[in-house]
């Protein structure tokens, strides 16, 4: 965004400047370039906004054939993520909190790039509940919900988080937003599969 913006600023600036040497042999010259810079600012405005990322929002439930505590569990041991989520490439230094949770550092993998952050779980409420917020590369809340439902589990998982590639524009952003809902649908899918074998 930033690179756009010098290119904005660039194009008014000799704009500038063609008007200043001579105004009456570069008229052409100096409105074509104010031209340039008017389009490239609309641009800037268009794909950056006012400069906040928008937060994306996905939810997804499964029924679990296992007890609670077992998926609690599971779901509240960070280097257990890796085995069911894909782009969770690692989870390391592990460090239990106060509140029963874990803070640990992650490294993830998005539309071919990798991203590495620490991730520290805010809100615990065992067999019920299990809140984390990530920072770094990439900005989220992510939440399992868990629900007893006879010898089984309801599991609900929620992503509220941002794209970290504004530039890339509208339609990749759509496309990463379609990944990640799949990718939530799997991560549930392979924790079915873990607890019911």
């Amino acid at each position: 965004m930033i690179v756009v913006g010098y290119i904005a600023g660039g194009v008014k600036f000799i704009a500038g400047r063609a008007s200043l040497c001579n105004e009456s042999r570069l008229p052409l010259v100096s409105g074509f370039f104010n031209v340039c810079a008017q389009l490239l600012s609309r641009v800037v405005v268009q794909v950056i906004g006012n400069g906040d990322p928008k937060m994306e929002k996905i939810t997804r439930m499964i029924s679990v054939n296992a007890p609670v505590g077992k998926v609690f569990g599971y779901i509240n041991t960070p280097t257990n993520m890796p085995e069911i989520w894909p782009s969770m490439i690692a989870a390391t230094d592990v460090t239990e909190l106060p509140n029963g949770g874990h803070r640990y550092n992650w490294v993830y993998k998005m539309a071919g790039m990798q991203f590495e952050g620490l991730n520290v779980d805010t809100e615990v409420v065992i067999n019920d509940r299990l809140v984390s917020k990530t920072e770094g590369g990439i900005e989220s809340v992510i939440t399992f919900e868990t629900e007893e439902h006879g010898e089984g589990t309801q599991v609900t998982f929620t992503a509220e988080y941002t794209v970290p590639m504004p530039l890339l524009g509208k339609l990749a952003e759509k496309f990463i937003v379609k990944v990640n809902e799949k990718e939530a649908e799997i991560i549930l899918a392979n924790l079915k599969a873990r607890m019911e074998t």
